[in-house]
């Protein structure tokens, strides 16, 4: 099984972590650096820490919710196993974020997402799955495709609702005339 965490680490040695953290949160605060202050949360112990996770993009949420339509709170997903690395990766997450949730297709999910939301924001958590994820930009490929289905099944569902309604036109008007609610398509 593959799996992608997506945390920002600094490359240092695990003794020295929680050092450079602290280091890094005394700048942040020295600085004044507005942009890194909103990227730190306290944690379940009650201290400050950064974000670590990326936050998604506009066109990377509207891609992964048209590939992983249902949104499952992680206490709840039961569509696969979680794998032990991704575990950790919602034990950390669990007490920055407002809500931890598992992207995943309908029915038992081979690839889903691990993704956290904090106000209006989302997070990149963690993918897994199969042999091989897909890159992102199959990702796109795929979302594109279902996208253009999804479009022009709609549009051709109102296209036959126009048809319909040119062909009984002159009964529209008459129950326009006489009062009667009418249902234009647009």
């Amino acid at each position: 099984m593959e799996i992608e965490t997506y945390e920002v680490e600094e490359n240092v040695d695990k003794a020295m972590a929680p050092a450079i953290e602290a280091e890094a949160l005394a700048q942040i605060e020295k600085l004044g650096l507005k942009g890194q202050q909103k990227l730190v949360v306290k944690n379940p112990a009650g201290q400050d820490e950064r974000i670590p996770y990326p936050e998604m993009s506009r066109h990377e949420k509207a891609v992964y919710e048209i590939l992983f339509p249902e949104k499952t709170k992680v206490e709840d997903y039961d569509s696969g196993i979680i794998p032990v690395r991704v575990l950790q990766v919602i034990g950390h997450a669990t007490g920055l974020f407002e809500r931890v949730e598992v992207w995943h297709k309908p029915m038992r999910d081979p690839d889903p997402i691990l993704v956290a939301k904090l106000g209006e924001k989302y997070h990149l958590l963690a993918r897994w799955g199969g042999e091989a994820l897909k890159s992102f930009p199959m990702l796109v490929k795929e979302a594109r495709a279902l996208l253009q289905e999804d479009y022009e099944r709609r549009i051709e569902a109102t296209a036959q609702l126009c048809k319909t309604s040119l062909a009984t036109i002159k009964s529209l008007v008459e129950d326009g005339l006489n009062g009667r609610w009418v249902h234009i398509p647009q």
